[in-house]
């Protein structure tokens, strides 16, 4: 007699359909890059938005996955949902509550917390689209992302980025204006030296008389200079004693008539004592 035929190949169990497929045949699935979208431009039916797959039946086995043709080259680690409902954009669905946090100030005083000016929202997906942000402020406040503790009363983040000298800013909590007041001071100098050169002396001493003024908020500022060798502080105390040198050369220009070829006179930094060889017409050592 002949031998039995040999069974026919088994069909493959486990598809996500539920059913078995026979031998030869394909099993279909869609996946979806986002689990939510927004209604508009086709909602999950956007192509951008899902991928189509088939696997063979083969003896019992199913190969792996391939992208369909119109998707080809797509990434199928990019599209890891088997579901995708219309919601309000692609991180929240229907009934979904979102919170923030916000503020009713960018910046409070020293030795004060954020906590006194924030304001906790929510809003909620409904039907698609999210109902606006609650509770909104009593007063009718703007509100704000982020808030900031003031390194000194009045000195915001804006005022130590934006480029200017700020007088409020000029501590070392506040790293002296971010280096923005030492700037400005090496500004003027050269301002001032630049209109001395070119003959406008009154221009150049309200130059330095704005830097020279300073010397008072400096005494009264124990942050300025009191052991603090390598503070922030040292290079306007350098530009503030320049400023007083060239301040001085002027008033010495318009007392004798002439600028002085020497001027170690003046003190090169605060409580330094003026030398005498540097008198008008004097030698070293105070000779004649």
């Amino acid at each position: 007699p002949s031998p039995p035929p040999p069974p026919p190949p088994a069909d493959c169990l486990g598809a996500a359909s539920g059913g078995p497929v026979v031998h030869g045949g394909k099993e279909t699935r869609t996946r979806y890059k986002h689990a939510s979208v927004a209604p508009a431009d086709d909602g999950c039916n956007n192509r951008e938005n899902y991928i189509t797959q088939s696997r063979q039946c083969v003896g019992g086995t199913f190969a792996g996955w391939e992208v369909d043709i119109e998707h080809t080259g797509a990434d199928a680690a990019e599209y890891p949902y088997d579901a995708c409902v219309e919601g309000c954009g692609t991180t929240a669905v229907d009934g979904t509550t979102e919170e923030r946090t916000m503020y009713t100030a960018t910046s409070v005083p020293p030795g004060t917390m954020c906590d006194a000016v924030m304001q906790v929202q929510t809003r909620t997906c409904t039907n698609s689209a999210f109902t606006d942000w609650s509770p909104v402020p009593s007063g009718g406040e703007e509100l704000h992302a982020e808030c900031e503790v003031e390194c000194a009363a009045g000195c915001t983040r804006s005022d130590r980025t934006d480029g200017m000298h700020t007088d409020l800013c000029n501590t070392l909590e506040c790293c002296f204006d971010n280096g923005e007041y030492t700037g400005w001071m090496l500004q003027q100098t050269y301002a001032a030296q630049w209109a001395s050169l070119t003959g406008s002396d009154m221009e150049a001493n309200e130059t330095l008389d704005t830097l020279c003024s300073l010397e008072e908020r400096y005494n009264s500022d124990s942050a300025f200079g009191v052991g603090r060798e390598s503070a922030g502080d040292r290079p306007q105390r350098v530009h503030h004693a320049e400023a007083t040198r060239e301040r001085a050369r002027h008033l010495w220009k318009r007392s004798a008539g002439g600028l002085p070829n020497r001027v170690d006179a003046v003190p090169s930094h605060p409580g330094q004592k003026p030398r005498r060889d540097a008198e008008p017409g004097g030698a070293p050592g105070g000779r004649p």
